[in-house]
């Protein structure tokens, strides 16, 4: 018995999207095949388990081969983790065991409600099983002890709580930003963040003069205000009053000593009391009153604190509490107004960058400052601020955390989502460009089926009112706009596609091109966008999936509310360029040939370059190619036998992506594809040391068209221009 990994999901996943916090525990039991069932069943019985009824299961078994006391010790393992949490105080039930195609291998997938502590029950749940099956004693308290400590320390306050509960029932997401008392409440500009009770309402100033006695009995006496200059000795001991203010009216006042008060505040007590928190510019606050009756014009201000104690308020009661925090929450996001910025999703398999980047661009053009999350950075107004792989929910984090965000798009990627879940639970649009053979057999996704169950969570995310975009071509974001309860938007480089006919034909909205234009289909009314030999991204009309694209994101734009010629602009001022696209269709001039780089990776991304370079007039094509290790060995062929189709010679360089194989083994199979096309194409494997774009150089021709795919070189763009810089010395 080993564990593979233990991972946490943060989001909204491919296994649950209520709940959605799941510790995803991998175990190898296959060296327990041999046990005996009695003695499993004796072993397991006085472990403390979650009883059945109490909690949530699914099964699911990716094979069919009957394993049944496996199945029993991954079970037993989950159930446990679940009821260790529930003794130490977190209340857990849902359970999924994934049996995987990995004999022996288990998912064992449970919710959580504290991280660490979610993480140390798994831990806790391994180690107990292992010691049973050694024969060892037991100390079960101590597991429990260390999860209760852990939840303990990471335990946030009862108020923080209490306002946290309040956001959720209104639909304000939250997270944790770090430690227990920082928490941010809505997305880019509309966030706002807390500090215990104290947010970002509270100009800073105020609170640095309310925080400081002296400056604040300063203010209280030019106002006219009373006040004792005598500090509270004991606030235990303190005889008086404690009012709560929340966005400068009063909202509760009781007793120092606990009790409710019988005396109500008349106009003008309130008045004075209100006027308290003006004066301070403090807009939640907890004032103390020394004296004996609450409607004394002479009674005194003993302290103020600037983090009121919502629980004390609350007195122990549910409906106070809700009633507070309701109040609380009312000053930072009165009723009607907005706490999330839009959000589009995009995922696919190809062309999800590019049609991230253009509805982003499309977007920033209307003077709207837009974040937006890529393979190759996280940008914020066009400017890159991170730069790297940033397609999870991490980076998506670091767009809807920015206060001057306006709108985000975010490209999301199947490792994130399985990897951690989405960044949200709500988005305007999700935008599927296909979902065709990649990444498959990798994070127990096995099946076309599999992958589109994974990429289709964002538009299982898509609010009420909002928009799947989806590709009519392909069969599988097809099925999943028939299965979405919102509305669905498809789009296709043929009108008469039947599926788009179909969707047309009950008078829903589509995109489309016919007679070289752009056209969206809205309510049986056919608006004419842009002539596609008029998007530069698309040169001239000749790259197909560059069609795609500039279909996805024109009709991404257009349900989302942007006018036609705003859209239109958009796709006039977007170019295939370093700039813009990196790493898809950039073409640099050199003095007699011309270098291409584009981030094709599996054989559709191969297809559609291959095409592309139909349009291209050279008299010598070389292509420079990898091979990715993880891959099936199908997959790997068809590049080899693609790359044969476009290239007259072939340079192989195997330097990274091994994931799993030796370079030897990824090579043969890139050659067994050239070879099944072509026994006598031209080729050669170039060792690991040797740069191969200088080397695709020294076999250069006059009009040679030299093309690097699937990220082959190393910063491509750097290095490409630095070899311009070197010819024209």
């Amino acid at each position: 018995m080993k564990i593979i990994s233990i991972q946490a999901l943060r989001g909204p996943n491919v296994h649950s999207f209520n709940p959605y916090k799941l510790i995803h525990l991998r175990l190898d039991l296959s060296e327990e095949n041999l046990l005996n069932a009695d003695d499993l069943d004796l072993m397991l019985k006085n472990l403390p388990l979650i009883p059945e009824e109490e909690m949530a299961l699914i099964i699911e078994n990716q094979i069919s081969e009957p394993t049944p006391q496996l199945d029993l010790l991954a079970k037993t393992a989950g159930r446990l983790a679940l009821e260790l949490q529930n003794k130490s105080g977190l209340h857990v039930h849902f359970l999924k065991i994934l049996k995987t195609i990995y004999p022996g291998t288990y998912g064992v997938i449970f919710e959580y409600k504290e991280e660490e502590a979610g993480k140390a029950a798994a831990q806790a749940s391994f180690d107990i099983l292992q010691s049973l099956l050694n024969g060892q004693q037991l100390d079960l308290e101590a597991y429990i002890e260390k999860i209760e400590n852990i939840k303990l320390a990471n335990a946030i306050s009862p108020g923080i709580k209490m306002i946290l509960d309040a956001a959720a029932s209104r639909g304000i997401p939250a997270q944790r930003l770090f430690g227990n008392e920082y928490f941010m409440l809505g997305y880019g500009k509309f966030q706002k963040t807390l500090y215990k009770s104290l947010n970002s309402h509270t100009n800073a100033v105020a609170s640095r003069m309310a925080s400081d006695r002296d400056s604040m009995m300063e203010l209280l006496y030019e106002a006219s205000i009373p006040f004792t200059r005598k500090a509270i000795a004991s606030r235990e001991l303190f005889i008086g009053f404690r009012v709560l203010i929340l966005n400068h009216e009063f909202a509760k006042v009781i007793i120092s000593d606990g009790t409710s008060t019988q005396q109500t505040p008349n106009e003008s007590t309130v008045f004075r009391l209100e006027r308290i928190s003006h004066i301070l510019n403090i807009p939640d606050l907890e004032i103390w009153m020394h004296g004996e009756n609450l409607n004394d014009p002479n009674l005194q201000v003993a302290d103020v604190n600037i983090t009121p104690d919502l629980e004390f308020f609350a007195q122990g009661s549910a409906a106070q509490s809700q009633e507070i925090a309701g109040l609380y929450l009312n000053g930072l996001f009165p009723p009607g107004t907005p706490f999330r910025i839009p959000i589009i999703s995009v995922t696919g398999t190809n062309g999800k960058t590019t049609t991230t980047r253009l509805i982003a661009h499309i977007i920033e053009q209307t003077g709207t400052r837009t974040g937006f999350t890529t393979s190759d950075g996280v940008y914020v107004n066009g400017v890159l601020v991170e730069k790297g792989d940033n397609t999870g929910p991490g980076s998506a984090g670091m767009v809807l955390r920015d206060s001057s965000v306006a709108y985000a798009v975010l490209e999301t990627a199947r490792g994130g989502l399985l990897r951690a879940g989405l960044a949200f639970s709500q988005c305007d649009i999700a935008v599927i460009t296909n979902v065709t053979a990649d990444h498959l057999g990798l994070s127990d996704v096995h099946t076309l089926d599999e992958l589109a169950k994974v990429k289709g969570l964002v538009v299982d995310a898509v609010k009420p009112g909002g928009w799947a975009v989806l590709n009519a071509e392909n069969e599988y974001t097809y099925h999943i706009g028939q299965q979405s309860k919102n509305e669905v938007a498809y789009f296709s480089l043929d009108k008469n596609n039947p599926a788009l006919t179909e969707h047309l034909g009950k008078g829903k909205t589509a995109a489309y091109v016919e007679d070289g234009l752009i056209k969206i289909m809205k309510n049986t009314e056919a608006v004419s966008i842009i002539h596609v030999e008029d998007i530069p991204l698309t040169f001239g009309g000749r790259v197909g999936f560059m069609v795609a694209n500039a279909l996805a994101a024109s009709l991404a734009c257009y349900v989302a509310g942007f006018t036609k010629d705003q859209i239109a602009s958009g796709l006039k001022t977007f170019h295939a360029s370093a700039e813009q696209t990196p790493g898809r269709l950039n073409i640099f001039d050199f003095p007699d040939f011309k270098v291409m780089v584009d981030f094709a990776h599996n054989p559709e991304g191969f297809s559609g370059i291959r095409d592309f370079l139909k349009t291209i007039n050279s008299p010598y094509h070389i292509g420079i190619i990898t091979g990715t290790g993880d891959r099936p060995d199908d997959s790997i062929i068809k590049l080899g036998y693609i790359s044969a189709e476009m290239f007259d010679h072939i340079i192989i360089h195997q330097a990274k992506f091994h994931r799993g194989r030796t370079p030897q083994a990824i090579v043969d199979l890139l050659i067994e594809g050239i070879k099944s096309y072509n026994p006598d194409c031209s080729f050669e494997y170039i060792p690991d040391e040797v740069e191969p774009l200088q080397y695709a150089m020294s076999k250069v021709k006059k009009d040679a068209f030299i093309t690097a795919l699937s990220d082959v070189l190393n910063n491509p763009i750097e290095l490409i221009r630095s070899y311009q810089n070197d010819y024209k010395k």
